[in-house]
């Protein structure tokens, strides 16, 4: 169940990616909008009970997601430099 499974499953390498991406997504908080925010705290609680990253779909909803993401990190760390 959760993140246990995964890591049973996939092992350390591949409980380093979702490790990393918390660690990103945490560390430019601030250069994240918020609806980004709010869909990386409900993955957040479905890592706990119902891992999304078991399945096709579910990990092709986090390969979207990190991609919108670094978009948006790269457009709102830009304005800010413009200001």
């Amino acid at each position: 169940v959760g993140i246990i499974g995964y890591y049973s499953q996939f092992g350390l390498l591949g409980v380093s990616a979702i490790i990393a991406y918390i660690y990103k997504f945490t560390t430019n908080w601030k250069y994240i909008d918020l609806w980004l925010k709010c869909f990386f705290i409900m993955k957040i609680i479905l890592i706990v009970f119902d891992f999304w990253g078991m399945w096709a779909v579910g990990m092709m909803t986090y390969a979207i997601f990190l991609h919108i993401t670094d978009l948006n990190i790269a457009k709102n760390k830009s304005v800010i430099k413009n200001i």
